[in-house]
């Protein structure tokens, strides 16, 4: 569009608008409601909380096309609502005030930046008044439900791009979960006589290997507390919380490299081979292997063990070290270990490579949907019918 059909919208985020476009608080058009707990019984109906849909239930607190909008947890990310559901007290819903396409609405929400007004660090929480506070663009209601149709035309064939990238790379995390699987418990000779190991996710292991619990193999302990306001977005030394890097401090507490096992949230159990130096806090397990194990075979094989299938049901899914360390692992002989190793940092170093390729396609994908929204509702693109 030319400069003369623009103006300038006062509000930074958005920046021009058509002339005929006007600006108004995300308030004025939407009435914004908390939710309320709820026991959910296994009914029909839908519970939410921040982070989705969570559980059901037999009576609902709305019922009609709504937006949802994160209170505690996740704030940043809206959800379109419909039919009977019910919010909890972790997640507002919303009810049309005027003339408004909600669909639209959602849209532009999708472009907020909810971080900017959250509150607590911990915990990132969202008042009414914060998020009613936010300005969007309001076109006429025609050319609303022009953009919605629009965009729900274009981010649909989008979405159908990443579903399948999604699929493909969720095969070949598993295709390279099951060659660390097959290595680490198998061996690499197919032709060696096998025998029961009496683990279960086990199964048979070569005839001359040997299954020991983990405490007789390493010691694991949880690394050391750091506040969020002591981890930074860019420094020296990488800070390893309960899924991985979580940002940057000036210190380290581990100088040597060492295999981690995530201890907190819903992805506890998962492993990271962290290089030194680093800091490790206390929502990581470091693992120091001791003289029959080698450091990188442990990987694979803590790896290999599903972790997570251990954790404790719980508000905040978590692990015991204690629990760990009871865990069998496979053992082979040093040298064999070895072996194994470098076959397997061969192996997947080939997946590694396919599976960044595939990210990065995924995030060009979803680079592109989020512009294209934003075009849209900033009227910086026009639907054919109203430009």
């Amino acid at each position: 569009m030319t400069t003369e059909t623009m103006k300038n919208s006062g509000v930074e985020w958005i920046g021009n608008i058509p002339r005929e476009w006007s600006i108004s608080r995300l308030k004025d058009c939407l009435e914004i409601r908390n939710g309320k707990e709820v026991e959910t019984d296994g009914g029909d109906i839908p519970v939410y909380g921040s982070g989705g849909v969570f559980g059901s239930t037999t009576s609902f607190l709305h019922d009609g096309e709504s937006i949802l909008f994160g209170r505690k947890g996740t704030i940043d990310k809206p959800l379109l609502a419909a039919g009977e559901f019910w919010t909890v007290d972790t997640m507002f819903y919303s009810v049309l005030r005027g003339n408004d396409n909600l669909k639209y609405l959602y849209y532009a929400a999708l472009c907020l930046d909810f971080k900017s007004r959250q509150s607590g660090s911990t915990l990132p929480s969202m008042t009414q008044t914060a998020l009613g506070g936010f300005f969007i663009p309001r076109p006429k209601l025609q050319e609303q439900q022009i953009i919605a149709a629009v965009l729900d035309e274009e981010t649909g064939k989008i979405d159908q791009a990443i579903h399948l990238l999604q699929q493909e790379l969720e095969t070949m995390e598993q295709l390279k979960k099951s060659l660390i699987y097959e290595a680490v418990t198998k061996g690499l000779d197919p032709s060696v006589p096998m025998k029961p190991s009496g683990v279960d996710w086990i199964g048979d292991i070569p005839e001359h290997w040997q299954a020991k619990r983990l405490k007789y193999l390493c010691m694991m302990k949880s690394g050391d507390n750091l506040t969020s306001n002591d981890i930074a977005d860019s420094d020296t030394v990488p800070v390893y919380g309960g899924n991985g890097i979580r940002g940057y401090y000036s210190m380290y507490n581990n100088s040597v490299d060492r295999v981690l096992i995530g201890r907190q949230g819903a992805l506890c159990g998962n492993v990271h081979f962290a290089m030194a130096p680093f800091w490790a806090t206390d929502h990581a397990i470091v693992v120091t292997e001791g003289s029959e194990y080698i450091k990188q075979f442990a990987f694979y094989a803590l790896l290999a063990m599903n972790l997570n299938r251990l954790s404790m049901t719980a508000a905040q899914p978590g692990l015991a070290v204690e629990t760990v360390m009871n865990e069998f692992s496979p053992l082979p002989s040093l040298y064999e270990q070895e072996t194994i190793v470098s076959y397997l940092e061969s192996r997947t170093d080939n997946f590694n490579q396919i599976l960044a390729i595939k990210e990065r396609q995924l995030e060009l994908l979803q680079q592109q949907r989020q512009s294209l929204i934003f075009e849209y509702v900033t009227g910086k693109r026009r639907v054919s019918e109203v430009a």
